[in-house]
């Protein structure tokens, strides 16, 4: 997909999709829940639906790190999700907080240079900075942990 412009959506355009494809482990377990859309009709295009992939994904990453209750001045993003500039920013978004595109081209080499104390803080070459569209993420997620909870259930 090229990356397509970071514009919001409004409110009953809305896509979500809960990636639950091989159940969850993480922020609950479950081997069963599934992975969901809504807010699909006619008039969706590939591109909403690829892009409610990528807002789920930041959604979800956002419920994990809400549940592991940890404080983070800085993200520091690697790996095959960062080569979509789009899915960092709508991460960045999310989060609300500032995120860096790690020079490091695999998660698994980032995780053994944390492992050994090096600072990755400073091994960026990009910056992303919550856009205007932060504050509505932020309105997006609560609605995501409400069906999120109700999606478990089914």
């Amino acid at each position: 997909m090229r990356e397509t412009r970071h514009v919001f959506r409004p409110w009953k355009q809305w896509h979500s999709i809960f990636p639950y494809l091989n159940g969850e482990r993480s922020p609950f377990n479950s081997s069963t829940v599934r992975a969901s859309f809504s807010g699909i009709s006619s008039g969706s295009s590939r591109n909403d639906i690829i892009r409610s992939v990528m807002e789920g994904i930041a959604f979800n990453l956002k419920h994990v790190y809400k549940e592991m209750n940890q404080g983070a001045e800085k993200i520091v993003i690697s790996g095959g999700g960062a080569e979509s500039k789009l899915l960092v920013q709508i991460i960045s978004d999310v989060f609300n907080k500032t995120v860096y595109l790690g020079n490091v081209n695999s998660t698994a080499y980032g995780a053994a240079l944390i492992s050994m104390g090096h600072d990755v803080k400073q091994d960026y070459h990009e910056v992303f900075e919550p856009s205007q569209n932060a504050a509505l993420y932020q309105e997006l997620f609560l609605k995501y942990l409400r069906s999120s909870s109700f999606i478990r259930k089914i």
